[in-house]
């Protein structure tokens, strides 16, 4: 944990991209680790990454995000995520997304 941190601190604060990147991988150490924080640093690696060009890092994260919220039980909060990554991905060549959105909502994978 102490070195996800460190590396989150290192990131410059302009470079949006690696900054929700590095925000998502400390809150998937938290979540591992049960941290409370982890669902507040998700979201805030989601709000950084949607002001990005990159939707398939985008859709990769809500995933991971829609994950760490299925395994608390806060599946209410994990639909809308997976929503967006189908509606996202539908229509492009990105099928192992919508392959891995149909399977989570189906409640098959986690």
């Amino acid at each position: 944990r102490d070195v996800v941190v460190a590396a989150t601190e290192a990131v410059p604060e302009e470079d949006g991209f690696a900054r929700g990147e590095s925000l998502l991988a400390t809150a998937l150490v938290e979540a591992a680790g049960k941290g409370e924080g982890a669902v507040a640093r998700m979201q805030e690696s989601l709000a950084l990454l949607e002001e990005q060009n990159v939707p398939i890092e985008l859709a990769e994260a809500r995933i991971s995000c829609a994950r760490v919220l299925t395994l608390r039980g806060r599946e209410a909060e994990a639909r809308p995520l997976l929503e967006a990554v189908r509606a996202s991905a539908e229509g492009t060549e990105a099928r192992m997304l919508l392959t891995v959105v149909d399977e989570m909502r189906a409640g098959q994978a986690v």
